[in-house]
């Protein structure tokens, strides 16, 4: 599926240079130009049908909504000019509450597809030539109170790598809907590049580079460059999440997913995503349930959610996700600085032989 190829560091190094002696905008310059610290856009939001993960009844579609943004720079070796594509999706699922607690637990993956193509003379991607310049994604979630991942393998994945795995994601309905989802804005995005979820969930590994989280947010990064320079055209990234949300609470919070090409082409998407809590269902008259979407649910019988299974007792409600969710994409997100200092210091950091 992948390709690799590996190039000499030391021209690595003398391509570098030239560009910038010959004064070729990079990224960062061009942005910091044009007064814009992304170049997003709406590609489309709505559902998906899953009655894989949530029970069908009532309204049990997840929330999801998709974005994109592509940059084209020169590449690094002088072969001409290339484009690179993220495509994320956000998918919401219905939210769950087991008996004897007094909390809503809100489970939402996070996928992100990226694709690098050299471009012909119009601009254009050219489907087929790739160029083996992916460099690192990353996912960022903030501004929440109670939420969390884990390192299980239903939870976290991506592609490619050289590692290998038992976990079947393309088997998985959770990793496969929602990289099919992001592919609605990648594909599109990279001048209609047709590229299948299969393409990237065939060679998907339950791996992760780095991560770090607190009770308000969670963070996961995936590195795709050896040390001795890029050696992949396309990635894929899957994590789930889940919000604890009290009683009747409501909360929003910030997603942000970014991929960086080599050598400093960073494109970004970003979400805001909002939860409101529903009462406790024993508080609640038949009326008042159906108001917010609510049925008990057999969890013998029921397809709930996998990340839901562990919490799971005799009595599980779920209620109706676009009663109690929302999901848009942010316009013209920021890259921060930091992440230019992490690409001056990564590159210096590689090994050159």
């Amino acid at each position: 599926m992948f390709s690799v190829v590996t190039h000499d560091a030391i021209a690595l190094t003398i391509a570098w240079e030239t560009m910038k002696e010959k004064g070729q905008q990079t990224r960062r310059t061009a942005l910091k130009q044009l007064s814009l610290l992304g170049v997003g856009g709406i590609v489309g939001t709505g559902t998906v049908a899953a009655n894989d993960l949530t029970p069908p009844e009532p309204d049990g579609d997840p929330v999801s909504a998709q974005d994109q943004d592509t940059y084209t720079g020169p590449d690094m070796y002088g072969d001409g000019d290339f484009q690179i594509g993220l495509g994320t999706d956000i998918t919401a699922y219905a939210p769950s509450h087991s008996k004897g607690s007094n909390q809503w637990s809100y489970d939402f993956t996070i996928e992100g597809t990226t694709a690098c193509r050299f471009v012909d003379s119009s601009g254009d991607p050219i489907k087929d030539n790739k160029n083996e310049a992916m460099w690192w994604q990353d996912i960022k979630v903030s501004g929440a109170s109670d939420i969390y991942s884990r390192d299980d393998a239903d939870w976290i994945g991506s592609s490619p790598t050289d590692q290998s795995g038992n976990f079947d994601y393309s088997a998985y309905a959770l990793s496969r809907d929602g990289i099919t989802l992001a592919l609605t804005a990648l594909n599109p995005a990279m001048g209609g590049l047709a590229l299948g979820s299969t393409y990237f969930l065939s060679d998907m590994v339950h791996w992760v580079s780095s991560q770090s989280d607190s009770s308000g947010s969670v963070y996961r990064k995936w590195d795709y460059t050896p040390l001795n320079g890029p050696a992949w055209a396309d990635s894929s990234t899957f994590l789930l999440v889940r919000d604890e949300l009290n009683l009747e609470a409501s909360e929003s919070f910030t997603v942000k997913n970014t991929g960086i090409a080599f050598p400093e082409y960073p494109v970004v998407t970003e979400f805001d995503v909002s939860f409101t809590a529903p009462p406790h269902p024993d508080t609640l008259t038949a009326q008042e349930r159906e108001e917010y979407g609510i049925k008990k649910v057999d969890t013998s019988e029921a397809a709930i959610a996998p990340a839901n299974k562990d919490a799971a007792s005799e009595e599980v409600f779920i209620a109706d996700p676009k009663k109690n969710i929302e999901v848009s994409p942010v316009t013209d997100p920021g890259i921060a600085d930091e992440v230019y200092k992490e690409m001056d210091e990564k590159r210096e950091g590689l090994e050159l032989e």
